[in-house]
């Protein structure tokens, strides 16, 4: 989910990302293909680098190359994406009440980035203050 906040990815590029498509360290960034095929390369803050750093560090699942595999090594599905966020948003809501009448989908996550002080302060009381109003 941290991927999808901060990169502002479409839900279709997070879930088509390989493991190859991550450049880790100095001039850190993601290298995904968006609509029409269009390469695209987003810059990754220094929280997410050292995140995909240790995410990249785990072995692979199966033989898969998928960037956020299944547990079984394949891609995740859109829905999976959704149902994890739901689950999220759910845990979320419970010390952040606003949460509980909003619609969050990952179309908002990609749009979440935006509000003022994001990197300054920890990504759930962000993601939180980024829903509200």
């Amino acid at each position: 989910m941290l991927t999808a906040v901060q990169t502002g990815m479409r839900l279709s590029e997070l879930v088509g990302l390989d493991r190859s498509a991550v450049t880790i360290g100095t001039g850190a960034h993601i290298r995904c293909f968006g609509k029409g095929r269009k390469e695209r390369t987003t810059p990754i803050t220094r929280m997410l680098n050292v995140t995909l750093k240790a995410w990249l560090d785990e072995p692979p699942v199966g033989n898969g190359n998928a960037l956020f595999p299944t547990v079984h090594g394949g891609r995740m599905s859109p829905d999976a994406v959704q149902y994890l966020l739901a689950k999220y948003v759910l845990t979320a809501s419970k010390g952040c009440s606003s949460l509980r009448s909003k619609r969050i989908s990952p179309h908002v996550l990609r749009h979440s980035d935006r509000s003022p002080g994001w990197r300054r302060s920890s990504p759930s009381s962000s993601f939180c203050a980024s829903t509200e109003g």
